[in-house]
């Protein structure tokens, strides 16, 4: 009878084990799922591993982890004596009892007993099940150990709802973008990269393509057709007609002259090597200021231009054009001011990544917008925003350069004159920057900006066809650009031509693809300055320029010192001049006039003289 107590002892201390194992039963399936009536969670990194159920997920942010914690803790029943880990142990070690057996599998929910007693587990639990992501694991109501056959489904659907809204918010962008653009104060950009047709990206300031362009499938202002870009008339002189090779003797002799402080340098050559280095992305940066009421050149027939003239270069220098990627950006701004240089800036850097990739940057600037693309390069230069050795190049095209001879040798500098010339010579000098400036008949002095010397400015004329003959003034003014790019003085004859030919327009919406080609074959095929150096001024204020009889006097001088450059065959260019000065006819008074002062010309004695 005494063993009878002890049995029953034994029993009781068994009950109890069995309610600690019922306890840990439930709490392992609380936190593994049950098939039956909860969600199995699958873990991202290892199925085979529990993970925390939905309940111990802090969803609400208004609420304390350790509040939280708190009542899921108190939410489990409390056992009547602490349960070990190593409780299996004490089960199995009661002989006898067939019923309990050891868990070997990972399946044992003894191996998933908190160290501690149930009704006392650590917040330290908690808080990691609470903070424990969760994105990758996905439920299904029911779906038991086979739920991750739906996370397929799943997925695509989300992603599809999320194609459906960002395709519909972009089409909303894209209405909103084209119905900016039709308002004239509007300032945007259009990127079009060469070879996809007419599919581009557009970007307008003040809208929700500020940031983030949108795609479209032609140019927002279809009004516009193809470039208006014409085979008449003649743009002289062209870069090849200046610069001749560089050659060892050349170098050397230029590295002797600048070693003893001689005067050198006085303008570059081109190059014998164009495939080092190698040019695989070019982009081109166009602006115009389009001016309410009036037919304007776009930037995209610049950017259209620049672009089938960099193609020539390609094919002329027998580099492949596959393996060059011509990138164009395209500003379009009501006016040019320093409040419309940052908002471009602003539309530019939305492709930055191209700019950061680019071998070659050109930016065309067109009349008034000269000054913006100038102050807009500087932009992108001073953030770093392009390589270090990236070959830079710059053109004005009928453009009003702020200086000293706007009208005429008294006129007074205009407030940003120093300003943009400083720019300017630190471009030059500190990035060699290359500069092609196309000058009008209609304002000579201001067009070509001749208040500027350097060896990096190249100058360059475009002459419409007339009903007479202007071959003399086509000459004339082909001489004195010649000599001016090869830094020989003429800065003084074109000044006091300048005011017969005022009378003389333009056409200002034409635009002839030797332009472009100067632009290109300046910035790519010419040598860069042994010694940089800034840029220098030309102010002449004398009453000399306004004698006519002195005009006779400055030829003379010119055509003395022209016919000393050999290279370029000045004698037969001004044999040439000659010719075409007999023949000459003009129909405007002021150049009657100017005839009428070249009469010398006429005479053979003195034409002899010159040539010989």
């Amino acid at each position: 009878m005494a063993e009878v107590p002890k049995k029953v002892e034994e029993f009781n201390e068994l009950d109890e084990r069995r309610d600690a194992f019922q306890e840990s039963w439930k709490y392992w399936k609380k936190r593994q799922g049950s098939s039956e009536h909860h969600h199995r969670k699958l873990s991202s990194i290892d199925p085979l591993q529990p993970v925390s159920q939905a309940p111990y997920v802090n969803s609400d942010p208004d609420i304390v982890n350790g509040d939280t914690q708190q009542q899921q803790l108190s939410s489990l029943p409390p056992s009547r004596e602490p349960v070990l880990l190593n409780g299996a142990t004490a089960v199995n070690g009661h002989k006898g009892d067939s019923d309990v057996r050891t868990w070997s599998s990972y399946l044992n929910v003894l191996n998933f007993l908190p160290p501690i007693p149930l009704h006392s587990v650590s917040e330290t639990l908690h808080q990691e099940e609470n903070q424990r992501p969760h994105a990758h694991s996905v439920s299904s109501q029911g779906a038991g150990w086979l739920s991750w056959f739906q996370w397929g489904t799943q997925n695509q659907d989300d992603e599809l709802v999320r194609d459906l809204q960002s395709s519909a918010e972009i089409k909303k962008n894209i209405r909103e973008a084209k119905r900016a653009i039709e308002n004239s104060d509007s300032i945007w950009a259009w990127y079009h990269l060469s070879g996809t047709e007419a599919h581009g990206e557009t970007s307008v300031l003040g809208t929700k393509t500020e940031m983030s362009p949108v795609e479209m499938k032609k140019y927002p202002n279809g009004d516009i057709q193809a470039p208006l870009t014409t085979d008449k008339g003649q743009v002289v002189p062209l870069v090849r007609d200046c610069f001749r090779n560089i050659t060892l003797k050349t170098k050397v002799r230029t590295a002797v002259q600048l070693y003893y402080r001689y005067p050198a340098e006085r303008h570059i050559y081109l190059k014998n090597n164009l495939q080092k280095p190698p040019i695989n992305r070019v982009v081109v940066i166009s602006a115009v200021a389009q001016h309410k009421g009036k037919r304007n050149i776009t930037a995209r027939e610049l950017s259209d231009c620049t672009s089938l003239s960099i193609k020539k270069w390609l094919e002329n220098n027998e580099l492949l054009q596959e393996d060059c990627s011509i990138e164009t950006i395209s500003l379009e701004a009501p006016k040019t001011n320093d409040a419309t240089q940052d908002n471009l800036f602003k539309l530019v850097i939305n492709w930055r990544e191209s700019l950061r990739n680019a071998d070659c940057l050109l930016m065309v600037g067109f009349k008034s917008s000269f000054s913006l693309v100038v102050q807009l390069l500087d932009m992108l230069v001073s953030r770093s925003l392009l390589k270090e050795q990236l070959k830079l190049g710059l053109i004005s095209i009928y453009g009003i350069i702020p200086g000293p001879y706007l009208e005429d040798s008294e006129s007074p500098k205009l407030p940003d004159a120093s300003e943009l010339q400083t720019t300017l010579s630190n471009l030059i000098e500190n990035h060699n920057l290359k500069v092609t400036i196309v000058g009008s008949t209609a304002n000579v002095a201001a067009s070509l900006a001749l208040q500027y010397r350097h060896a990096n400015i190249f100058r360059t004329m475009y002459f419409p066809d007339t009903q007479y003959n202007n071959n003399f003034e086509v000459d004339l003014f082909e001489i004195l650009l010649m000599s001016s790019n090869l830094g020989q003085p003429s800065f003084r004859l074109l000044l006091q031509l300048s005011k017969y030919f005022t009378q003389q327009s333009t056409p200002q919406t034409i635009l002839h693809q030797k332009m472009f080609d100067s632009l290109v074959y300046n910035t790519l095929s010419t040598t860069r300055l042994i010694e940089p150096t800034c840029i220098k001024t030309n102010e002449i204020h004398d009453s000399v320029l306004n004698n006519n009889y002195n005009l006779v006097w400055t030829l003379h001088a010119f055509l003395d010192n022209f016919r000393k450059i050999k290279h370029i065959d000045s004698s037969k260019r001004i044999e040439k001049l000659i010719t075409d000065y007999k023949s000459w006819e003009p129909q405007s008074k002021p150049l009657k006039d100017l005839k009428y002062m070249f009469e010398v010309l006429k005479i053979d004695d003195y034409n002899q003289m010159v040539l010989n």
